[in-house]
């Protein structure tokens, strides 16, 4: 009889012969995308199969309903022990009091029916990914959680990683903005925020934390201490540091992730369940629009038609083409400034374009309040920009995507401009999301997508226009209307 066992609250292990372990194990391989242009695959170190279950039947424990599902496809009987899987026990944690919950101005808020099943669904499967909508409202899911958590006997000590040091402080104010009315929790003497610079060790049994922060603790009992961790934006948690953070918290009974946009492809998706379990998805920014709890957005897509006579390019001078060029700049700068409300221009390369954006924008606007911010711009600084554009009425911020995409919330936002071209999903998705929130100042948000037809008389697309294309295909599976526009440049 084969057996499923638990080794800790990160590996499980397969006990059967060695010829039955090594079927299960071809059964769920799988080779990744672009594998053939791996140098460990070209020189023959690796066979370019990832492999979800070892050699000696360990696999990491929020596979485990596909483990179970690939045996009975085999026809193979099992038995398990349930008792030491959190997930199969039957020992559901009641929902806490959510009656004084309150928002920044202390007035009291009722959770949507969404952000209830969402945290009941932690709270009971123990093990998850809720995909839920940018704008859903996923602090206060996280906030839910853990104050049930700390409500039992059980679980004392929650890890919350977060990508961003803005994240941390936001968070952080989040819930204190969530217990203004509620006596049970106090956000100083409950949470401590880990940062740069900030003492690791803390008596308080909730820890906020980025994962670079806690990248840099070796000590495997700092850990060891956690039941419980949580990982918010979590689309971000693919990386060896991320994954070594969350597999050494070796006693966390309750793993899980959320995150508005989850990627698809096969590697990405076997490494967050293998840490957090099985992708639930509790709400799509479509619903959230049509319920009125997200702003409607207008997706205006503009193609500028280069007419110089510009021959292929490899992508990566096709981007410094675009970003030197002084004519699309300008269309970019002059788009913004002619907007109502508050613009955020997002862009990639920040020495190639977000500065010379900035000069320009300050050259033809010098009347606008202009933010910049990129990597370097410290955590206290960008949360200023957040706070002061709440008070603009026709702020301009240029940002990277990288230091704007996730969880960073300015209501008071009205327009996007994608003065970048990507092709990833999670980052169209995320940057949408900024300008979604509701605020009384806006019925609708403006979505403005920028692509650059390079082609001339050739056939063949460009590799930002085939970009495109594929963000033009994303905007209508979420059921997004596109207005569609060609200029000449």
């Amino acid at each position: 009889m084969i057996k499923i066992t638990s080794k800790n609250e990160t590996t499980a292990q397969i006990i059967a012969s060695q010829n039955i372990i090594s079927q299960i194990a071809e059964s769920l391989q799988f080779r990744p995308e672009g594998y053939f242009f791996m140098p460990s695959y070209k020189s023959g170190i690796w066979d370019g199969f990832i492999k979800p279950v070892d050699f000696y039947g360990n696999f990491q424990k929020g596979l485990l309903s596909e483990i179970r599902n690939q045996l009975t496809l085999m026809d193979l009987e099992y038995e398990i022990e349930e008792e030491h899987f959190p997930e199969l026990a039957n020992d559901n944690i009641a929902l806490c009091d959510t009656e004084n919950i309150t928002n920044e101005k202390g007035e009291l808020i009722t959770p949507f029916d969404y952000q209830i099943f969402a945290t009941e669904t932690v709270l009971n499967k123990k093990r998850c990914i809720i995909q839920a909508s940018t704008g859903a409202g996923k602090s206060l899911l996280q906030y839910l959680i853990i104050k049930s958590l700390l409500d039992t006997a059980d679980y004392k000590k929650v890890l919350l990683i977060v990508p961003t040091v803005t994240l941390v402080s936001q968070m952080y104010g989040d819930f204190g903005d969530y217990s203004l009315n509620d006596d049970s929790f106090d956000v100083e003497s409950n949470c401590h925020m880990i940062s740069a610079g900030k003492e690791k060790e803390s008596k308080k049994p909730v820890i906020i934390s980025t994962w670079q922060s806690l990248h840099t603790i070796k000590d495997p009992e700092f850990f060891m201490q956690f039941d419980c961790v949580l990982c918010d934006e979590v689309q971000t948690a693919t990386s060896t540091s991320i994954t070594n953070i969350v597999n050494k918290c070796i006693n966390a009974k309750i793993k899980a992730g959320f995150s508005g946009t989850v990627q698809k492809t096969k590697t990405h998706l076997t490494t967050l369940k293998g840490l957090f379990g099985d992708v639930i998805k509790v709400t799509s920014t479509k619903d959230l629009m049509e319920k009125d709890i997200l702003t409607n957005l207008d997706i205006k897509s503009i193609v500028l038609k280069h007419k110089a006579d510009i021959p292929k390019l490899e992508y990566k001078d096709e981007l410094s083409y675009l970003c030197g060029h002084q004519g699309r700049n300008k269309f970019i700068c002059k788009l913004a400034g002619q907007q109502e409300g508050n613009t955020l221009i997002l862009f990639q390369l920040v020495e190639k374009h977000g500065k010379p954006l900035l000069k320009m924008m300050q050259e033809m606007y010098p009347e606008k309040d202009i933010f910049f911010i990129n990597g370097s711009v410290k955590a206290s600084d960008r949360e200023d920009v957040r706070k002061k554009v709440e008070n603009c009425d026709s702020a301009i911020i240029l940002a990277s995507y990288q230091t704007f995409q996730a969880g960073v919330n300015i209501k008071k936002l009205h327009n996007v401009i994608f003065a970048s071209p990507s092709k990833s999903e999670v980052r169209v998705f995320q940057s949408i999301g900024r300008a979604l929130r509701k605020h009384k100042t806006k019925d609708v948000a403006k979505l403005f997508d920028i692509a650059d037809d390079l082609r001339g008389n050739k056939k063949q697309l460009n590799h930002t226009l085939r970009h495109f294309k594929d963000r033009i295909e994303m905007y209508y599976r979420e059921g997004f209307k596109v207005k569609y526009l060609e200029l000449d440049l």
